[in-house]
């Protein structure tokens, strides 16, 4: 049985191109993303409608925006001003995993099959690192 109280957390990425009031310029070939934190406990999950989900999910990300930007910038700032330590990129180790539940993320806009290094289109795609799940 679910413990109906737990509260439910999982991180999705805001990207935050055409967010900040420096955007990125479009021929900048990367992402620029900071995590978003939508909450509910377990039991607003199974009983919430999935439109309401995708609400909760879809206001967290909103709140991923210039200010919440310039702010983490700030106090990374701040850490390496006060000797602390530098922000740095936290992956996991191939065949590893940051979380055994679920990983979601959203490739939408991103325009794969228009990339053409030469020979054309391309015919598939997928992940360059092995991903559990």
């Amino acid at each position: 049985m679910c413990n109906q109280s737990f509260h439910f957390s999982k991180e999705f990425i805001a990207k935050l191109k055409g967010r900040v009031n420096a955007p990125v310029p479009p021929e900048y070939y990367g992402n620029l993303v900071l995590w978003a934190y939508p909450k509910l406990t377990a039991g607003e999950v199974l009983r919430a409608s999935y439109s309401h989900v995708a609400q909760v999910i879809r206001e967290a990300i909103e709140k991923v925006d210039d200010g919440y930007f310039r702010s983490f910038m700030a106090f990374g700032e701040q850490l390496m001003g006060k000797g602390g330590a530098e922000i740095a990129v936290t992956l996991p180790e191939v065949g590893g995993f940051l979380n055994p539940d679920i990983m979601i993320s959203s490739w939408l806009s991103l325009q794969f099959h228009e990339l053409d290094f030469g020979g054309g289109v391309p015919a598939a795609f997928s992940p360059g690192l092995p991903v559990e799940g």
